[in-house]
C-alpha cells in the first residue's frame, strides 16, 4: 500500500520529465521513508539503485560493481576498481542503448562516516558531473543526516553548498488524516466485526520485547517493523525487517512463553492489535491471511537458522582452539 507523498512524487517525475542531468539530493530522519518513496518512484524505469553500507570505499564500490553488472546483464566483468571507472562503463553502456533515460539511486550516504561524508559525496558529485553532465542521466542522493545537511549543505558558508542539485526535504507524512486513510483501507474487509484495534507508533518505539510475555500480537497495515535477538547488547543481532501485511509477535501469545525477539518500529508504523481470542474471527473475516502469516514465520525461521549455524560455526571453531 502506497499512499500520500503525491507531492514529492510529483517533484520527482516533473524533473524525471525534464529529460536533462540532473542531481537531487532527497533528505529526511531516518525511518521517513525516502527508500520507500523513491522504490515507487522508479518503478517501471530504468534504474541502478545503490544503498550505501557501514563498510569501507573498495567494498562499497564493489558492491555498487554487481548491481550494476546486473542492471546490464554482464557477468563477464570484474568489480571496478574506481569509481570513475564505474561511471565511464555506464556512460558507455547507455550510449549503446541510445541515451536512454537512466536513474541511478545512491541511497543512505548516512552509512558513510560523518568525518568523510563532505569528501565522499563532494568526489561522486564531481565524477557524475564530469561523467554524466551532458546526458539526459538523472541522479538522486539520500542523506538521512538532517543536522548535516543543515550544517554542510544549505549553509551557504559552506563549501558543499556551492553543490549544484536540487534539494528536497522528506518529512513525516504519518498525520491524523493519513492514519484515518489508512484505517478505512485496513478495515474494508471488516465490516461488522467488533473490537478491531489499530494503534499508531512512532520510529524506534518497542513494540515486544524479548524475554516479556506479550498478551497481543501485530499485522503491520502500513510502515517497518524491525526485529532482534538481544537488542540493545553487544551481541545484537537482527532476525527480520517485516514490511505490510507480515504479522509478530505470535509467538509468545500462543505459548504463554516469553517473546524470544524484541520488535521495534524502523519507520511510523500503524499496526492492528490481535489477542488471541480474536485470531479465529479475523481469519474468517478476511483480516489475516493464512500465507501472510506462513510467510513471515517462513522468513523468521530462515533468519534463526542463519543465527544457529552462527553459533555453531562460532562453537566449532572454539572447540578446534582449544585442541
Amino acid at each position: 500500500m502506497f499512499i500520500g507523498r503525491k507531492e514529492e512524487i510529483k517533484k520527482l517525475n516533473d524533473i524525471y520529465d525534464n529529460d536533462e542531468f540532473e542531481m537531487i539530493l532527497l533528505y529526511g530522519r531516518q525511518g521517513v521513508g525516502k527508500t520507500t518513496l523513491l522504490e515507487e518512484f522508479c518503478k517501471d524505469k530504468s534504474t541502478i539503485f545503490f544503498t550505501v553500507q557501514p563498510a569501507t570505499t573498495s567494498e562499497n564500490l564493489s558492491n555498487f560493481s554487481e548491481i550494476v553488472f546486473s542492471h546490464y546483464n554482464d557477468e563477464s566483468h570484474k568489480p571496478f576498481l574506481f569509481w570513475d571507472r564505474a561511471f565511464d562503463y555506464i556512460k558507455t553502456k547507455q550510449q549503446e542503448q541510445k541515451d536512454s533515460r537512466l536513474i541511478i539511486v545512491i541511497d543512505e550516504i548516512t552509512q558513510v562516516k560523518e568525518q568523510y561524508m563532505s569528501s565522499f559525496l563532494n568526489n561522486l558529485y564531481e565524477n557524475f558531473k564530469k561523467e554524466f553532465g551532458s546526458t539526459n542521466t538523472l541522479v538522486i542522493f539520500t542523506i538521512s543526516n538532517t543536522e548535516f545537511v543543515k550544517k554542510y549543505i544549505l549553509d551557504n558558508k559552506s563549501a558543499l553548498s556551492k553543490i549544484e542539485m536540487k534539494k528536497i526535504e522528506i518529512k513525516t507524512f504519518l498525520t491524523d488524516e493519513t492514519a484515518e486513510i489508512i484505517r478505512h483501507k485496513a478495515l474494508d474487509k471488516s465490516q461488522g466485526t467488533n473490537g478491531i484495534k489499530l494503534l499508531r507508533f512512532r520510529a524506534d518505539e518497542v513494540l515486544i520485547r524479548e524475554n516479556e510475555v506479550n498478551k497481543v500480537m501485530y499485522k503491520i497495515i502500513n510502515g517497518t517493523v524491525i526485529s532482534y535477538l538481544n537488542y540493545g547488547s553487544d551481541n545484537e543481532y537482527l532476525v527480520s525487517r517485516l514490511k505490510e501485511n507480515a504479522l509478530f509477535g505470535e509467538y509468545s501469545v500462543m505459548t504463554g512463553e516469553p517473546a524470544i525477539y524484541t520488535s521495534v518500529a524502523f519507520s511510523d508504523v500503524i499496526a492492528l492489535e490481535i489477542g488471541k481470542d480474536e485470531v479465529l474471527n479475523y481469519f474468517k473475516n478476511g483480516i489475516l491471511n493464512p500465507i501472510d502469516v506462513m510467510e513471515t514465520n517462513a522468513k523468521m525461521l530462515s533468519a534463526l537458522k542463519i543465527h544457529i549455524n552462527m553459533l555453531l560455526e562460532e562453537n566449532a571453531n572454539l572447540q578446534y582452539n582449544r585442541q
